[in-house]
């Protein structure tokens, strides 16, 4: 059983420190269950936004919990300080990752959360032959 004592804590928000088999390890763990509501409340005030309320048609691009940057940038070996600086494009590289289905609640910018992915298209040969590939509604 580990050894556990907090150091840190604010909101959902906790840092600790754990000592398990002779080994020292810094905690931090957060409830992301706030961010995944605000990410939904937000989206779905976009959906109703009329050109009056939002007349820049701004997005959301979503919310980045702490602990996701800190949990990558720890695994890919990089410091608070090279991503304020974006050493090696490592911003663009954690965007890749972040942007990912993985952590699609807590981001708009996801194929599933567009805008555009209500738009469905549909083949031509569905329910007849294969050979003619056009799209219904292409060829008038």
């Amino acid at each position: 059983m580990a050894d556990r004592r907090f150091v840190k804590g604010a909101g959902d928000y906790l840092r600790s420190f754990s000592t398990e088999g002779g080994a020292n390890y810094r905690v931090e763990s957060q409830n992301l269950n706030g961010a995944i509501k605000h990410v939904e409340k937000i989206r779905h005030m976009h959906e109703h936004a009329t050109k009056a309320s939002n007349p820049n048609e701004w997005r959301h691009l979503g919310s980045i919990p702490i602990v996701v940057i800190t949990d990558w940038l720890t695994r890919n070996k990089y410091t608070f300080d090279q991503f304020a600086r974006d050493e090696d494009n490592c911003k663009k590289k954690f965007l890749k990752y972040f942007m990912s289905r993985d952590f699609s609640k807590l981001h708009n910018g996801h194929v599933t959360t567009k805008r555009e992915s209500s738009q469905i298209v549909v083949p031509n040969y569905i329910g007849g032959s294969k050979r003619d590939h056009d799209i219904r509604g292409t060829k008038n």
